[in-house]
């Protein structure tokens, strides 16, 4: 994929397969404030488990008044909504799929997902993070 830095390579038409249901969290925003006073955001978000066709899972986080419509095969190339983001340690990766209008930082999905959701991902990504030759300045999710 051309300029996106996501951990793993995805080619135009390759589809994750939605695997299992693993939670559901609140993620927390600010956007839109002025100096520092209003712009609070929050939306749920549904954590699905989509395999790669390395066989690695991936977390997906999806808007909840969303998920019906996103299907059982994901093409993260061609779903225009489709964002992802990283811990910046690389240890945790995850791609997101909402109104890119709204524009929660990167860490603001990792500290909402409990431990247990997060690790049950780490050890396959552990793999992946190895392929990852830089970090990306700045905390907004990234698009494919």
């Amino acid at each position: 994929m051309s300029g996106s830095n996501f951990p793993l390579k995805i080619e135009p038409g390759g589809l994750l397969i939605r695997r299992e249901w693993k939670g559901d969290v609140i993620v927390k925003w600010t956007q839109g404030s002025i100096m520092g006073i209003g712009g609070n955001r929050f939306h749920e978000y549904t954590i699905w488990s989509f395999v790669h066709d390395t066989g690695m899972e991936i977390p997906v986080y999806i808007q909840s008044d969303r998920e019906e419509g996103i299907p059982y095969e994901l093409d993260v190339t061609r779903e225009k909504d489709c964002q992802w983001g990283m811990t910046k340690d690389r240890s945790y990766f995850w791609i997101v799929v909402h109104d890119k209008r709204m524009k929660p930082y990167q860490n603001r999905f990792a500290e909402c997902t409990p431990e247990i959701v997060r690790s049950s991902f780490g050890s396959l990504q552990s793999l992946a993070k190895a392929t990852r030759l830089d970090w990306i300045l700045g905390n907004y999710l990234n698009n494919f």
